[in-house]
């Protein structure tokens, strides 16, 4: 246990980490909840809108990173064809990213393997994106990213006491989600200081003034200053805690569902 305290708010995850928020929540026992990743019937929404295209290939990697822990590999399958659907809008280089799928099947008895692969390809996915605007959209890349493994870790918290396996490891679930949530202060401060430096000028973030918002949410969440007061019921029940998740669900709906009226 205090291992994994280390890891989850000092090490790890990164902001564009894939594989290590994985391996920890691959420690913590609960089930595979299908209905929490971005929905295939989405993609439309994001046609002529080049930086929304950029966060959702963030988003659906990282739902594929989700799968993947699970075992769900058809699912994974099916899902990087969202992610070619996007890249082709994108103009990036297609012969890499059929590259990528190919790989998945040559380790498809692997998930590990696979985790390593998908973040390794995030990072170099960089190089893929035209060179005019290469940092405006993975800049949004990271951020899509972000805000969907943010996504789906708080589903898990707030599903925790259903999903857990056996029934009776609910507060230990909990403490460990709780704090890998800690560590996402540090990892959003990460990912907006990069930003900064990607996106230039300004009107080429990605919902930055919300990314601000949302890292003072965090901060004054006190259930994630001192986990050693969380447990099922308080945290599930906290006020501050029920805020940040609206705030994260709010922000995750403006990148996966535009045009939905979303309200703080």
């Amino acid at each position: 246990m205090d291992s994994f305290h280390y890891m989850a708010v000092n090490k790890f995850p990164d902001y564009d980490n894939i594989s290590d928020i994985i391996k920890l929540l691959k420690e913590i026992d609960v089930i595979y909840i299908q209905e929490v990743v971005n929905s295939f019937d989405n993609l439309d929404k994001y046609a002529g809108n080049e930086i929304l295209v950029a966060a959702n290939i963030g988003v659906y990697m990282s739902d594929i990173g989700y799968m993947w822990s699970y075992n769900e590999i058809d699912a994974a399958f099916n899902y990087n064809i969202a992610v070619l659907s996007l890249a082709e809008q994108l103009n990036m280089n297609m012969e890499y990213l059929e590259s990528f799928l190919q790989k998945y099947s040559e380790e498809v008895e692997n998930p590990d393997t696979i985790l390593v692969i998908v973040e390794r390809e995030m990072g170099e996915a960089i190089e893929q994106f035209p060179e005019e605007k290469r940092f405006k959209l993975y800049s949004a890349m990271l951020t899509g990213s972000f805000i969907e493994k943010l996504h789906l870790l708080y589903e898990m918290i707030k599903r925790c006491p259903a999903i857990s396996n056996p029934a009776d490891m609910v507060g230990e679930n909990m403490l460990r989600l709780s704090w890998i949530a800690t560590g996402q202060i540090k990892a959003l401060d990460d990912l907006n200081k990069k930003i900064e430096d990607y996106a230039i000028p300004p009107e080429n973030m990605l919902y930055h003034e919300e990314l601000i918002e949302l890292d003072s949410i965090m901060k004054s969440t006190v259930s994630l200053q001192d986990t050693s007061i969380v447990s099922t019921a308080r945290l599930l029940e906290d006020p501050g805690f029920l805020n940040l998740c609206r705030e994260i669900s709010r922000l995750r709906n403006l990148v996966t569902n535009p045009g939905i009226q979303t309200i703080r």
